[in-house]
């Protein structure tokens, strides 16, 4: 997963958390993926249909060109829906590493999610 400039600021202290954030949501799912160690972002943390354009535009502003979704929740299916209205594609299912260790192990669970490109 490529650094957010921002982010790391945020991170390391150099930056006010509160003057930096425009997503909480995709703050938190880059620190999340930081200890993960995942490909790309992905967002394990719940949001709603009323965030995507936030989101849309956050990820257009920090050059991201794929994100993964691995939250599990019946309005899922709206939500991708509302990305394709913001030109963010859906293309499949993927494996990505949760931010939880499996049961006695040092390892990341697995899990599936959804892969999001931004078009």
């Amino acid at each position: 997963m490529k650094n957010i400039n921002e982010y790391e600021e945020i991170i390391n202290g150099s930056r006010e958390f509160d003057k930096a954030i425009d997503n909480w949501t995709m703050y938190k799912a880059y620190e999340q993926n930081k200890v993960a160690n995942n490909e790309r972002l992905n967002i394990s943390d719940v949001f709603g249909e009323e965030d995507v354009r936030q989101i849309a535009e956050t990820v257009r502003r920090l050059g991201i060109a794929e994100f993964s979704i691995s939250f599990e929740t019946l309005s899922l299916i709206r939500i991708i829906a509302a990305f394709e209205e913001m030109g963010i594609k859906f293309q499949g299912v993927i494996k990505v590493n949760s931010r939880y260790r499996a049961f006695n192990s040092d390892k990341f669970e697995v899990i599936p999610a959804f892969l999001m490109k931004v078009m």
